[in-house]
């Protein structure tokens, strides 16, 4: 992109300041105190076996000799390394775009590198072998400079910066504020020219110490090369209003991953940019992300994505005779779909792009997620089916926005029919689904249609429940044994994924792995597992069990009436969170027991009937257990209306959670006559 058509002109800027930060502490690559050493802060515990103790970033724009701008981003950071355990974290690896030797690639320099350690009151430097850094090629796109920093001890301080050059300022530097360990200060400043209109977006829960923003007025040279040996090249300069922007946040807690959270990359505190519009002049503006129709029209004229599902010849036309019912387009739609997910095998569960041909995909039997769903795709639509791919991000992807036609936000591509009002989304990678069925991992908030009309469909973990159902039933034998029936019903996906954990096991090792969380004392026989290969039915699990209840001498029983469905741990550990509780779909679980009293024995005691509410009637728990004559019934049932809960509910939610643990601990006493 040459820049001679620019105009120069100003864009103000309002400046404005969220909260003003302690003053920055003086950080200069080498220059170490004693205190450094010894580290206070309310983020910081005895534990941490790292703290970051500065890690401060810039990114500005400069003009180049090839008629544009480049992005010089500079990076200095130390940390204090206090325990073993955090000496991997002393390798470190910078990555850089340099996507062949035909192009332009992003370049390191200034590199420093340092280790610093107290030996009684002297500091000692072992400064980085600058020969001891390595080049890695970690795939087409990327290039890794790599070391290590020397002599690492407890205790010490490792200290270093660079700059990186990049002629790409389509990929401006994220920034992130939170890691694995404390930090003591971070900080972020871009300044960007008036030219250039990015999209920003945060993520995170914690403040900014500082957010603030200013204009400036800055002068950019640009070199146009010439075309002709003889001619000199063209300077041009550009000036106008560059907007700062300077982030800091401090005293920033370890981010931990919890329990029941989709990814990191929702949660942890982070900036990160995407170029939106390059202005040449008043009158001219570049986008680079369009609205979502002129994307989509776009994307269907792409042969890396939709075109060639309007272009599929007859190269299909023996297999669809196979598959086509006449007037049964639902009928149609499940064999074509069980087709495809049974004869192709996924390579890559995590593209939305074409590797392929669509042909070269049907004959090779192999291929991406979205070479296999696009050629899925492709037969529907054979069949006279209106089947639409839809492009969504999964749930360890991160949420895209709904709004902005970013693609590299996606990462997964399905397939969308709509029959007779009801609409079925189908996903031929997953092996062990039924018709109309897609992994959890693709509720995430939302998916794109491809179309005239790249609508919305909703994907929203609180409209999908997994109904989960087991009936004991257990009675005296005439060997003064207990002996039982268990069944148990999966919800679709518990099916689905117990179809990927039995594949392949013998009756044996299938009888040790359900049944491994009994208590000791149980034998198991019979075992019979119906529908594992009709993938359009629940699973369900039948066996009979056998254990002794008590020794003769025992005058008193202890018997937990949950046995293995009971939670026996609260899965909400920590105090305090910051985050939501994103659970993958709504919990509705149902135990239901009868047992007789063990020959010889009485009642002695049972646990209390109970129900408890959760967030008025977002959710329930009930124990009811009843006796009688020789017999006792019990139900625990458990249901959410929502999967998602927002961070101020997190309290209740463990206490809730915590009664459910204490609940299912309870016991019958049973006592001899």
């Amino acid at each position: 992109m040459h820049m001679k058509r620019l105009l120069v002109f100003v864009v103000f800027a309002i400046a404005s300041t969220a909260g003003i930060a302690q003053n920055r502490p003086p950080v200069k690559f080498g220059k170490i105190d004693p205190k450094d050493f010894i580290v206070t802060s309310p983020v910081v515990d005895s534990g941490d076996a790292a703290i970051v103790l500065s890690d401060i970033a810039s990114t500005d724009f400069e003009g180049n000799n090839n008629g544009d701008f480049s992005l010089v981003f500079k990076h200095h950071k130390r940390v204090l390394i206090r325990k073993k355990t955090a000496f991997d974290d002393a390798t470190i690896a910078i990555q850089l775009y340099a996507p062949g030797a035909t192009v332009e690639t992003e370049k390191l320099s200034d590199l420093q590198a340092a280790t610093y350690y107290l030996q009684g009151n002297e500091i000692i430097e072992k400064k980085l072998d600058k020969n001891s850094v390595l080049t890695e090629k970690m795939n087409s796109l990327i290039s890794v400079r790599k070391f290590t920093f020397p002599d690492l001890r407890e205790g010490c301080i490792i200290d270093y910066s660079y700059t990186i050059k990049s002629p790409y300022y389509q990929r401006l530097r994220a920034w992130t504020f939170q890691e694995e360990y404390p930090v003591l200060w971070s900080e972020y400043k871009v300044t960007i020219p008036f030219m250039f209109d990015y999209i920003r977006a945060s993520t995170g829960y914690l403040p900014y110490s500082k957010d603030s923003s200013y204009r400036e007025f800055r002068n950019y040279t640009i070199n146009i090369p010439s075309n002709n040996a003889y001619m000199r090249s063209d300077l041009i300069s550009l000036s106008g209003d560059a907007v700062t922007n300077i982030w800091v946040m401090q005293d920033v807690p370890p981010f931990k991953v919890e329990p029941y959270m989709s990814t990191a990359e929702n949660h942890i505190s982070r900036v990160k940019f995407q170029l939106r519009s390059i202005t040449y002049s008043e009158n001219n503006t570049k986008y680079i992300i369009k609205d979502w129709i002129t994307t989509a029209n776009d994307l269907m004229k792409d042969e890396n994505f939709a075109k060639s599902i309007y272009e599929v010849n007859g190269w299909l036309d023996d297999e669809m005779k196979k598959h086509i019912m006449k007037d049964d387009e639902l009928e149609t739609a499940k064999r074509i779909y069980a087709y495809v997910r049974d004869n192709f095998v996924c390579s890559d569960r995590d593209n939305m792009w074409l590797s392929q041909l669509l042909k070269k995909t049907y004959s090779s039997k192999t291929g991406n997620v979205a070479d296999i769903n696009m050629l899925l795709t492709a037969m529907l639509r054979k069949a006279g089916i209106q089947a639409v791919p839809v492009m969504l991000s999964t749930r360890d992807n991160g949420k895209a926005n709904e709004e902005a036609a970013l693609l590299t936000q996606y990462n997964y591509l399905i397939s969308r029919i709509e029959l007779q009002g009801i609409t079925y989304l189908l996903d031929a990678t997953e092996t062990n689904a039924g018709f109309g069925q897609i992994n959890v991992h693709c509720y995430n908030g939302s998916g794109r249609i491809i179309d005239q009309f790249p609508s919305l469909i909703q994907l929203d973990p609180d409209s999908i429940s997994d109904v989960n159902i087991i009936s004991v039933q257990i009675l005296n034998d005439e060997a003064g044994n207990m002996k039982g029936d268990y069944y148990q019903l999966a919800g679709k996906f518990s099916s689905m994924a117990m179809r990927t954990l039995f594949a392949n096991k013998k009756q044996d090792e299938l009888i040790k792995l359900i049944t491994k969380d009994f208590p000791s004392g149980y034998s198991f026989s019979e075992l019979v597992i119906d529908s594992l290969a009709l993938k359009n039915f629940p699973v369900s699990l039948n066996y009979k069990m056998k254990f002794k209840m008590s020794q003769e001498d025992d005058d008193i029983i202890y018997f937990n009436p949950m046995a293995d469905a009971g939670h026996i741990k609260n899965p909400f550990a920590s105090a305090e969170r910051l985050y939501p509780v994103e659970m993958p779909y709504c919990v509705n679980e149902t135990y239901v027991l009868t047992i007789e009293v063990p020959n010889g024995y009485r009642i002695e005691e049972l646990p209390k009937s109970t129900r408890v509410h959760f967030n008025e009637g977002d959710g329930m728990f009930e124990y009811i257990i009843n006796k009688q004559d020789n017999k006792i019934s019990l139900r625990s049932k458990l249901f959410f209306k929502k999967a998602n809960f927002p961070p101020e509910d997190y309290d209740v939610l463990r206490q809730f959670y915590g009664f459910i643990v204490k609940k299912h601990a309870e016991q019958i006493v049973f006592k001899k006559n």
